[in-house]
């Protein structure tokens, strides 16, 4: 009777979403704060920076819910998902209706236009918005997989990373199922057998 069960990690392509993804958003919290104090020149190419990553990390975000279709997610990635939609939306809505150039990478796919405050306005407020309780929700989530790492112990960070299937050593309750049905069968074989020989 085996006392582990074999865990399978995620594969590497969701790894690599994964990490990218929360590379981008480590990014982008950081260089918007940053960003702030800035003015003029320096203040737009640094906001050219920032819209950048931010459609590449929207676009890395639509790839992995495409994956996410056959690979059901927790609840609380279902609402990171929505969170970061609704940003790379409001973001690329608010990009176009500022009037700025759009500058990807310092390439220019578009001039300057007639900029709509009101929408740019909107766009700032939904964006803020949702930065903030993606705060909050991203730090429940790192809560969560400190309770998996320390509670749990089901090195749920290690199928993160590349590797072999993990063996986990099952809990006390899985033990006790297990003995169970182990006893049950033993129970069966006798009378299986005797229902099996010749009269």
């Amino acid at each position: 009777m085996r006392f582990f069960r074999r865990v399978r990690r995620y594969t590497e392509f969701a790894m690599l979403l994964h990490w990218l993804v929360a590379a981008g958003i480590a990014f982008l919290y950081v260089h918007g704060f940053d960003m702030m104090r800035l003015q003029g020149a320096e203040h737009l190419g640094q906001l050219n920076l920032h819209r950048s990553v931010g459609i590449l990390v929207f676009a890395l975000v639509l790839v992995r819910i495409w994956w996410r279709i056959t690979h059901p997610p927790p609840l609380v990635h279902i609402l990171i998902y929505v969170l970061l939609v609704v940003n790379g939306i409001a973001g690329s809505v608010g990009w176009i209706a500022s009037g700025d150039p759009v500058v990807l990478f310092g390439v220019q796919l578009a001039p300057e236009r007639t900029p709509s405050p009101a929408l740019n306005h909107l766009c700032i407020q939904v964006g803020l918005t949702t930065v903030r309780i993606l705060a909050v929700v991203i730090a429940l989530h790192v809560l969560a997989v400190v309770k998996h790492e320390w509670l749990d112990r089901d090195r749920l960070l290690e199928r993160m990373e590349p590797g072999p299937p993990i063996l986990l050593p099952l809990r006390p309750r899985d033990i006790a199922q297990r003995i169970r049905e182990w006893r049950s069968r033993r129970r069966e074989l006798p009378a299986s057998s005797d229902n099996t020989r010749a009269p």
